[in-house]
């Protein structure tokens, strides 16, 4: 972080004794461009920490005056000096379970995730403590090790009933209900990724009855039933998310900037409230950040972003502006005016703006997939296809880019590759509903492979069995139809009439004309209906 650039490997207090010098080096933090009541804090903990060292006797002793020091570092966010500290207590008094999980806490914040990791199995082998192994557990996640962060929250799951803070306040996030709700959804993102979906709806699901109004469970609950197919519920979800109430842009740069502070200083501590959530503290800091430095493409790009998620969108859409005029060549900046313009349904726009991400990053995927949405919405297929497949070559576990290859495939008419891509998207996903139906449906359109019509007939009969909707009569419709037993497929077809809302029954109704015929269904089945087509950015999910 450039934060640290300012931390220097010296003293701050005239007339220190020089040991630390000699044992152990802190980066203490230059306090020049620090606030006045931080200034005074750190130069207190300092005093006191010189004052103990003179008078240490034993190691223990110096031991605790680092312990104290770091705390006081740590609660500061001088991470580094805060992580000097400590290592130096916990070297010299390896009994204080305290210590090593103020010491994790700092290597966490500074990225160093499996010291951390180390240094929170030291704390847990001394005494185990929800706190600790939640952190351990979130650790595990970040770097990859999802067996061990699942096996954290067994053990939190089994072994606390009850949630108690260090402060034992009651009303603290550590409280019952809501640490135990931070216990379901972080198993639930660690299920979701070992692609355990059914196990992770649950735990999300405990996670969301223990913290109903626990906003930051929206975008993964969201998230994880598209995963699993289930549109209505995901559309559901997205209604009742809410909006983070608008911020207004005030002019208090002015007022900011005349700090003897520098734009990095305010970057970080921006960065700071967006890790908290606390967005419309992040819009004054990027702000006074962009004031200061305005030839800065980092903050502006951190100025508008933090507008576009107050809801300040066009605001958000002039600094976005800016920052591109900064950064011609940041394909980040671009696909963040991609997204934009896609919220606001200004398509061509969006996908400009894509294509200019890609065009400055072509290794840079995020604005591949989009693009390939786009292009897919505008029903321009061939070139969703494309990208579908280029994005698809890198990430090979993914199966939303497969399904929707699958679908612009078909709506070209290519049978031949049409099934194989919906064979990779179950692959990839075998719970999703939606690459089931894609898969049984290519086959009922373009196969007269007995081995895969029967296929197709089993998977239309489980999505009727296990939710009768008007896609999973249809489904069957289809099928029916490809193996010439027509009278089911039309009573199949009237089955999904009846089922449909008044926006499908119109390809509904066209398909029963065509079994009526004596017709199978045609490739271009998905034709026209918006159902199928990718979901488009909104700002309820944004935040």
């Amino acid at each position: 972080m450039k934060r640290f650039a300012l931390m220097v490997a010296v003293f701050l207090v005239a007339g220190c004794d020089g040991q630390d010098s000699k044992e152990h080096r802190v980066r203490h933090p230059q306090l020049t461009q620090v606030e006045e009541q931080v200034r005074r804090s750190i130069e207190n903990a300092l005093t006191q920490w010189r004052l103990q060292l003179s008078g240490a006797q034993l190691p223990a002793e110096r031991a605790q005056a680092y312990a104290q020091l770091g705390q006081v570092y740590l609660a500061h966010h001088f991470d580094d000096a805060a992580a000097d500290a400590l290592d130096y207590a916990t070297s010299k008094l390896t009994t204080n379970p305290h210590w090593y999980f103020y010491y994790a806490t700092a290597l966490e914040r500074s990225f160093r995730l499996r010291d951390a990791q180390q240094a929170l199995t030291a704390s847990l082998a001394l005494r185990d403590h929800p706190e600790v192994r939640f952190l351990r557990a979130n650790v595990r996640a970040r770097i990859g090790d999802e067996p061990g962060a699942l096996d954290d929250i067994r053990v939190l799951r089994e072994g606390f009933g009850v949630v108690s803070s260090e402060t034992g306040d009651e009303d603290s996030p550590s409280s019952a209900s809501q640490g135990e709700a931070a216990w379901f959804a972080l198993e639930a993102e660690l299920l979701a990724r070992q692609k355990r979906y059914a196990e992770a709806d649950a735990s999300l699901t405990q996670a969301r009855e223990l913290a109903p109004f626990a906003s930051a469970l929206n975008v993964p609950a969201v998230r994880l039933s598209q995963l699993l197919g289930d549109r209505d519920e995901a559309v559901r979800l997205m209604k009742t998310a809410g909006e983070l109430m608008p911020a207004t842009e005030q002019p208090l740069t002015k007022a900011l900037s005349a700090l003897s502070r520098g734009s990095e200083y305010y970057l970080q501590r921006g960065r700071m409230w967006m890790q908290s959530r606390n967005f419309q503290q992040a819009v004054v800091d990027f702000a006074a950040a962009a004031d200061i430095a305005p030839s800065s493409h980092e903050a502006r790009l951190a100025y508008a972003r933090t507008l576009e998620i107050v809801g300040q969108v066009d605001a958000a859409e002039r600094h976005y502006l800016e920052a591109a005029q900064l950064e011609p060549k940041s394909a980040v900046t671009q696909h963040f005016l991609g997204m934009l313009y896609e919220r606001r349904k200004q398509d061509e726009k969006s996908r400009n703006h894509y294509a200019k991400a890609l065009e400055a990053d072509p290794a840079y995927l995020p604005p591949r997939l989009a693009l390939a949405h786009a292009h897919f919405r505008n029903k321009n297929y061939e070139e969703a296809l494309v990208h579908y497949a280029e994005y698809s070559a890198v990430r090979e576990e993914d199966f939303e880019p497969r399904y929707y290859a699958g679908l612009a495939a078909l709506a070209l008419g290519f049978c031949v590759t049409a099934p194989h891509w919906f064979e990779e998207a179950v692959e990839a996903n075998s719970y999703n509903r939606d690459a089931q139906e894609g898969l049984a449906r290519s086959y009922a359109v373009c196969s007269d492979n007995p081995d895969e019509l029967s296929q197709a007939q089993d998977i239309g009969e489980r999505l009727e069995e296990s939710r009768p909707d008007a896609a999973a009569a249809a489904t069957l419709a289809m099928v029916y139809a490809a193996l010439n037993d027509l009278e089911s497929a039309i009573r199949l077809q009237n089955l999904a009439i009846r089922r449909s809302g008044e926006e499908r029954i119109n390809g509904q109704r066209d398909r029963l004309t065509q079994y009526e015929s004596g017709e199978r269904a045609r490739v271009a089945w998905l034709s026209g209906d918006p159902v199928f087509d990718p979901p488009r950015l909104t700002m309820r999910v944004l935040h």
